[in-house]
């Protein structure tokens, strides 16, 4: 809502609107008496009114060309009449019209000079779409008062023409005529905000206060909103302070301006005062449409909800504005299911009511409902998609099976005018080298005449996250040789590829070329360097750049931290969140997410609980990513009761909640309350993933629930349209063979999709073991070798088959093969034990430790101890060499 008046408003307050206001207006739709003066029983005001609001101008312009050859006719009656067509005209953009009422104007001497049918010509012309008409008006008036100087100002502003605007309003300063009003000042100030120019905007807010215009209502709202562009928050929110009439523009212009800059808790905070105002305001759609947005980027679904309930008793659920801002707001909360019920209601949909639940189900990664929306959209409403709509199309195709839907789509776009649309080629670049189609991803990028920055770091991030490193170092190269340079998105980008492949040569020489330019120094930069380092072993290179950060930021503490902990560090992981809190840094999500991850590793309980504790009192708990991460370790830690006990104080129970406490039952084996709640994810509407079904597979395996483990593999994509992988394969077939179930393991296996890993293989050889299955167990160790022939552990569990068996020559034959390699032995076993929450980690044969005799002793006597119980070892293992 505009805090700008329009500009007839100005002409009331000036007191030029005399004879527009009607006293008697005629009913449109009542047939009008003979026009002749004469015989007439109505005013000509009237009349023209009558003829206005039936949209029938080309008459009131004939009646008028009429009156005005009559010499008795009042000139009170002929300017009234005339403002009112000029209006008319301006409102509908019939321009030809105006142009013909401007030329009554200009050919009657009396009405020359008149200020206030030169304004209306001024703002007809304006609202026609020509201001330098407008100016032409105002130049050739022979008196100006401000009535015509906000008119030609107001006429700038309403055509986007900025600066013109601002040098009338330098011109009306210098004038000395008149001094500006509450009106001049927010068009100004309007132009101010679209120009990007704070300090100018500052300027003008010090003249409104050396005017007594500060406090004006219009001005306060025109402050707020624009200071609200720049990112002035505490600026707007003095103005808006500081103004003792607010209205509800006030309130909605400040609420907008804490959302549009991330400040949710303030947005939510000021419109909960507003519900609680003395002032008793009753918010309207602008309202809801501002603050909803806000419970979507924060996740706050019952506080979307409690909105909900507001615009259903105020009956503004029905607002197309409204209903898609709820959509939006249910689908960004993981609620499609309510979303599409918002929708279905509204009986006004537009292209964006449409845009909004495509964006849900892409968002969900629904792809066959994405495009059934997109079919319903066409075909019910008749409305083609347009840019918002292939954007929003595009991330559910992000993968090679969905290649010939972004052609499709692409196809679409060509045909449909999008070729010239910069967000919409690079995301296609983006989307075909996503699905593995880098050629086409060249092609598009090509056919951009003007290629900006993000152009190249589409085609540049194409290449690096999709194999070819190389190739995504010559586009750097390229980038960087024409005239544009690289942003830290472009440099990040490429270090991120370099982490993800693992190519270490290539991090190297992008780290080197940067500190050759001086740009190493960036903190994202790195950052990005301290993840290659550490994704690629170097802890000692992250911990020297880390340490000479000058100003750390959390995210590079975060990079160090997750950097230990996916090193098996966790120990090291552990001490570095202590020094960050000893520090006085309050860590985020992730950083926690991180510390807990390695709590899991050591299944450290004592920590685990330490650091739950920290994120209660930092109030991170809500947090999807935090609350799924302990569940997590209390699961790795044994603890899968107090798993559940977090699980059911989550606000918000998704998918990835339940997939993770469902994992945690299959790492405890408890696959009945594992299926429960896989039961309860489907009856509550929700989705399962790959994860999802990895944890169920995982139960029913340690429980030797086969036949469920079967059905769900066999459902996964019937039923949810999630393609089985490798690991989920080899679950089952582990389930298979444990039962000795060899024949369907590998029925199965030719079954696949994909060819079979090593995993499975050293399952069912692992399986052939225990169960004494020789021959089995050489076919499948034959397929082992062949896809790991230097992994000594393949070799030691090929040994314990023939020991098993008693094919003793066998084995020494296997001993000599891995000596032939040059294959040692397994490493060592280790064990760990928390003490006073701290960690200490036992090797096979490590003597470091100084009480180390003491526990030899220890460890001697528990030995005859179970001895003395019966305990008799396995010895048909031969492990050692």
């Amino acid at each position: 809502m505009s805090a700008v008046a329009p500009p007839f408003s100005s002409l009331q307050h000036h007191g030029l609107h005399r004879s527009i206001q009607v006293e008697k207006p005629i009913n449109s739709k009542a047939k009008l008496p003979d026009s002749t003066p004469q015989n007439s029983q109505f005013s000509l005001p009237q009349q023209i009114n009558s003829l206005c609001q039936s949209n029938d101008l080309n008459k009131a312009l004939k009646l008028l060309q009429q009156e005005a050859k009559n010499v008795e006719r009042s000139s009170s009656d002929m300017v009234s009449a005339l403002g009112l067509l000029l209006q008319a005209s301006g409102h509908q953009k019939e321009t030809e019209i105006g142009r013909k009422a401007h030329e009554l104007v200009s050919d009657f001497t009396p009405f020359k000079d008149d200020i206030f049918l030169n304004t209306s010509v001024i703002t007809m012309y304006s609202n026609c779409g020509f201001p330098l008409d407008s100016r032409i008006v105002f130049d050739q008036s022979t008196v100006k008062d401000l009535c015509l100087w906000n008119a030609i100002v107001s006429a700038y502003v309403r055509n986007e023409l900025w600066f013109d605007a601002l040098l009338v309003f330098c011109e009306l300063l210098i004038a000395c005529e008149c001094k500006p009003d509450n009106f001049t000042f927010p068009c100004v100030i309007k132009a101010c905000g679209e120009i990007m120019d704070s300090g100018l905007l500052q300027s003008v807010h010090g003249l409104g206060l050396k005017m007594g215009l500060a406090c004006d209502l219009f001005v306060c709202n025109a402050l707020v909103s624009n200071y609200g562009k720049f990112g002035l928050v505490m600026d707007a929110a003095r103005v808006f302070e500081h103004n003792a009439n607010k209205n509800l523009v006030s309130w909605n212009s400040m609420i907008s301006v804490f959302s549009k800059n991330g400040w949710y808790g303030s947005s939510l905070g000021l419109f909960g005062r507003m519900l609680n105002s003395q002032e008793g305001m009753v918010p309207d759609d602008a309202t809801l449409v501002s603050v909803l947005p806000v419970c979507a980027a924060e996740g706050e679904i019952e506080m979307g909800r409690m909105i909900h309930c507001i615009a259903v008793k105020m009956k503004l659920s029905k607002e197309v504005k409204v209903s898609n801002a709820l959509v939006d707001m249910y689908a960004k909360c993981g609620y499609v299911t309510e979303a599409q019920v918002v929708f279905d209601k509204n009986d006004s949909r537009n292209i964006v009511s449409w845009n909004s639940l495509i964006a849900a189900y892409s968002r969900d990664g629904d792809v066959c409902q994405t495009f059934n929306i997109l079919q319903n959209m066409q075909v019910k409403s008749s409305l083609g998609a347009n840019e918002v709509t292939i954007l929003n199309l595009l991330p559910v195709c992000l993968q090679r099976s969905e290649l010939l839907r972004v052609r499709i789509l692409h196809a679409y776009s060509l045909r449909h005018g999008f070729q010239y649309n910069e967000l919409v080629l690079n995301a296609f670049i983006t989307a075909y080298a996503k699905c593995g189609s880098l050629r086409s991803a060249r092609n598009v990028f090509n056919c951009i005449e003007n290629r900006t920055v993000s152009s190249w770091n589409a085609l540049l991030g194409g290449y690096a996250q999709n194999g070819d490193p190389s190739m995504a170092l010559d586009i750097y190269l390229q980038m960087s040789s024409s005239n544009l340079d690289p942003d830290w998105f472009s440099i990040s980008s490429l270090l991120l590829a370099c982490t993800e492949l693992r190519s270490l040569r290539h991090g190297k020489e992008v780290h080197g070329f940067h500190i050759k330019k001086g740009s190493v120094t960036d903190p994202y930069i790195f950052v990005s360097l301290i993840s290659l380092y550490t994704r690629c072993g170097k802890l000692l290179c992250a911990k020297f750049l880390f340490e000479g950060m000058e100003d750390k930021s959390l995210v590079g503490w975060n990079a160090m931290i997750s950097g230990y902990s996916q090193n098996g560090l966790p120990t090291e992981a552990i001490n570095l969140f202590r020094k960050l809190v000893c520090e006085g840094i309050q860590p985020h999500e992730i950083v926690i997410t991180s510390v807990l991850g390695a709590c899991s590793q050591l299944s450290a309980l004592r920590l685990g609980k330490e650091t739950h504790c920290f994120a209660l009192k930092a109030g991170l708990i809500d947090d999807l990513y935090v609350g799924c991460s302990i569940i997590d370790m209390y699961a790795h830690s044994g603890s899968i009761k107090q798993s559940q006990r977090v699980f059911e104080h989550l606000k918000k129970r998704d998918v990835a909640a339940l997939t993770c406490l469902i994992a945690g039952y299959g790492i405890h084996g408890c696959g009945e309350e594992a299926l429960y709640r896989f039961r309860e994810m489907q009856m509550l509407g929700l989705k399962p993933d790959r994860f999802t079904y990895m944890g169920i597979l995982m139960a029913c395996d340690h429980m030797g629930l086969i036949e469920e483990g079967i059905k769900c593999l066999n459902e996964m994509q019937v039923m949810h349209g999630v393609e089985p992988e490798l690991e989920h394969y080899a679950c089952v077939i582990d389930m298979l063979g444990r039962a000795g179930r060899f024949d369907d393991a590998v029925e199965l296996i030719e079954d696949m999709h994909v060819e079979p890993d090593a995993a499975i293989w050293n399952s069912l050889l692992s399986s052939c073991r225990l169960r004494g299955e020789l021959d089995l167990g050489k076919q499948f160790a034959g397929k082992l070798l062949e896809l790991e022939p230097n992994k000594a552990d393949n070799y030691i569990l090929l040994s314990n088959l023939f020991a098993g068996s008693g094919k003793w020559d066998d084995v020494r034959r296997v001993r000599l093969r891995m000596k032939e390699l040059g294959l040692g032995k397994k490493d060592a076993g280790s064990s760990w034990i928390e003490v006073k929450g701290k960690t200490y980690n036992f090797v096979a044969g490590d003597k470091k430790f100084l009480e180390s005799k003491e526990i030899q002793e220890i460890w001697s006597s528990l030995d005859v101890g179970i001895n003395e119980i019966g305990y008799v070892p396995e010895t048909v293992e031969v492990t050692t060499s």
